[in-house]
C-alpha cells in the first residue's frame, strides 16, 4: 500500500460563497453521479460520525458546519472543490509518493536563513505547513548552528492555527496514516501563503542547495513496507532535482495569482 503526500492550493476568496451553501443546494444541477460523489465526500469526512444521519446533514446542513465536524477537512474540501465547475479555478496542487520529499522545503529554506537570504518569517511558513516545531532539531543540526538560526520554537498556537475559527480544533494536526514523518494535516492562512511563495521562487530561482537532508528518493515510491533510503551522496543536492519541487513550480505559479491564496498539507 502507497501512500502520498498532497499540497493543495486555495483561492479563500474565490470559495468564500461555498461556505454557508447548504449540501441540497450545491446539489441541484449537478449530474448525479457528481452528487453521488459528493454524498461520497460527506460520507468520508464525517467518517466518526452517525452515519445513520447522512440524509438529514445533505439536505439541511451547510458546508461550513460539515466541515468543522470533520477530521479531514482540507482533503473533503479539495475532493469537493474538485466536483463543482463552478469553482474548479479555486484549486490547484501537487503530490508526492515520495515521503521524505516534504524535508527538503525544510532543509532548502533553512540553508536560506543561515545564508541570509532568505527571512526567517518564510522558514516559519514553510515549518507551519510540514506541522515542524523547531527544524533545527527535526533536521538534527548541532547546537552552535541552530543558535545561529536563531529561530523561535513554534508552540502549538502557532502551528496548529486553522485558516477560520469555525473550523474548530479538529482542522490542523491530525495523522494522515499514523506512522512516518510528516504526517499531520496542515495549512497556511494568505500571509504564510504568499510567504511559502516567496520562498519557492526564491530557491528554484536560484536553484538553492539543499543543505542538512541526507534522505534521497529511491528509484520507486517509498510504501508501507518499504521504508528505506539510498545514501546520500558527496556534496548538497540542489533544489530543482527533487520531483515533488518540480511538480509544484505550476500550481505555485497560479496560487500566486490567487487574490487569498491558502495552502493545505495531508498525507493520505
Amino acid at each position: 500500500m502507497s501512500h502520498d503526500v498532497n499540497y493543495y492550493f486555495f483561492d479563500l476568496a474565490a470559495l468564500a460563497p461555498l461556505w454557508g451553501r447548504r449540501w441540497s443546494e450545491i446539489g441541484r444541477g449537478l449530474a448525479p453521479a457528481r452528487r453521488e460523489r459528493l454524498r461520497e465526500i460527506v460520507e468520508f469526512a464525517l467518517d466518526d460520525e452517525d452515519l445513520s444521519r447522512l440524509d438529514r446533514i445533505l439536505s439541511g446542513d451547510t458546508v461550513r458546519r460539515t466541515l468543522s465536524r470533520s477530521r479531514i477537512q482540507f482533503h473533503a474540501l479539495a475532493g469537493l472543490v474538485c466536483e463543482l465547475p463552478a469553482f474548479e479555478d479555486a484549486i490547484c496542487g501537487a503530490d508526492s509518493q515520495y515521503l521524505s520529499e516534504p524535508g527538503v522545503l525544510i532543509a532548502t529554506a533553512l540553508g536560506g536563513v543561515l545564508r541570509g537570504e532568505l527571512p526567517p518569517a518564510d522558514l516559519r511558513a514553510v515549518c507551519k505547513i510540514h506541522s515542524v516545531a523547531n527544524p533545527g532539531l527535526a533536521l538534527g543540526l548541532p547546537p552552535k548552528t541552530r543558535r545561529q538560526l536563531g529561530m523561535r520554537r513554534l508552540t502549538d498556537a502557532d502551528l496548529f492555527k486553522p485558516w477560520f475559527r469555525w473550523q474548530g480544533p479538529h482542522a490542523c494536526g491530525n495523522e494522515g496514516t499514523g506512522w512516518g514523518e510528516f504526517d499531520l494535516d496542515n495549512c497556511l492562512g494568505p500571509q504564510d501563503t504568499r510567504r511559502f511563495i516567496h520562498f519557492f521562487n526564491l530557491a528554484w530561482g536560484g536553484n538553492w542547495p539543499v543543505p542538512f537532508f541526507a534522505d534521497e528518493p529511491l528509484d520507486r515510491p517509498i510504501c508501507f513496507d518499504t521504508v528505506s533510503v539510498a545514501p546520500r551522496k558527496k556534496g548538497d543536492r540542489r533544489f530543482r532535482e527533487f520531483s515533488l519541487i518540480r511538480r509544484l513550480v505550476e500550481p505555485v505559479e497560479r496560487a500566486r495569482r490567487f487574490r487569498r491564496p491558502a495552502l493545505a498539507f495531508e498525507k493520505s
